[in-house]
């Protein structure tokens, strides 16, 4: 069924936008029935979800993937390992951590390109295969909303392990302010905001961001001449700042000061990233 709608929509000259929210409509319509019978563990319901977890801590570690994470030694993971751990985009390349939660959105370079995002989705799920065992308590939030393309993929494509703990959250791109409930969570631009947004309402004191480096736009899988797609695509160098450098710390800051009065602390793990100015480093 959901080839044959898709076939059909193809066939009509519809605006990307407009076709994209129709073959999603329609394929979440047929299917959603039964993916919850294969993932055993999907709830939408994000409370309920929240509900069945316990925290290790008051500090949370969230995870990026600059070049930085490969400075980290084996007993400083472990010592990480003792609090709740947030990762989102391609920290999935790790094979040394457990995740507890995971928040996906883009994945892909391109949403528009097979070529491009296929490939790349399927990269994302062969990694969590690979390494199944470090993700089999950990909770997925994977993007909800028709223009959600890439997450709908991932989810309606059987592309997580059966065993997946799975449940949606809806991305606010427009609002300038962090949001106050769940299950929406801010963007402003970046997942990382997803991220901190996501550690804020979860009421942790201490967050810690770690391999959020920006000073390049080096990432920790890397091979020493690789640059990842997207640059390629954008002419950047690795030796670039990463393109939103500027906008992470012009937003950030205002939300460090305001949550000082709340006994809440940020902290960077990287004593070079270019957050040290406006925040502290982790010791």
């Amino acid at each position: 069924m959901k080839v044959f709608l898709i076939k059909i929509f193809r066939s009509v000259r519809y605006p990307f936008i407009i076709y994209l929210k129709i073959v999603n409509f329609f394929i979440k319509a047929f299917d959603t029935k039964n993916m919850k019978k294969y993932y055993k563990n999907y709830n939408k319901d994000i409370y309920n979800k929240l509900s069945q977890r316990r925290r290790k801590s008051d500090t949370v570690f969230i995870l990026g993937s600059g070049a930085s994470v490969k400075d980290i030694s084996s007993s400083q993971w472990n010592k990480i390992s003792e609090h709740d751990t947030i990762a989102f985009n391609w920290f999935v390349y790790q094979n040394f951590l457990p995740i507890d939660y995971y928040i996906i959105k883009g994945i892909a370079d391109r949403d528009i390109d097979r070529n491009i995002f296929m490939p790349q989705l399927n990269e994302f799920s062969r990694l969590i295969f690979e390494n199944k065992e470090l993700y089999k308590n950990t909770l997925f939030l994977l993007q909800d909303g028709l223009s959600a393309s890439n997450t709908n993929r991932l989810l309606y494509n059987r592309m997580l392990p059966q065993f997946s703990h799975i449940t949606r959250y809806i991305s606010d791109v427009d609002n300038s302010s962090l949001s106050t409930s769940l299950p929406i969570l801010s963007a402003k631009g970046s997942v990382l905001f997803s991220a901190i947004n996501f550690a804020l309402l979860l009421e942790y004191k201490n967050i810690v961001l770690v391999g959020v480096d920006l000073y390049n736009r080096d990432y920790f899988w890397l091979k020493d001449n690789e640059v990842r797609t997207i640059d390629l695509l954008r002419d950047a160098t690795k030796e670039e700042k990463h393109f939103t450098t500027n906008k992470i710390i012009e937003l950030l800051e205002p939300i460090i000061k305001d949550y000082s009065n709340k006994n809440v602390k940020f902290y960077t793990y990287n004593e070079k990233s270019l957050l040290r100015n406006i925040m502290e480093v982790y010791k």
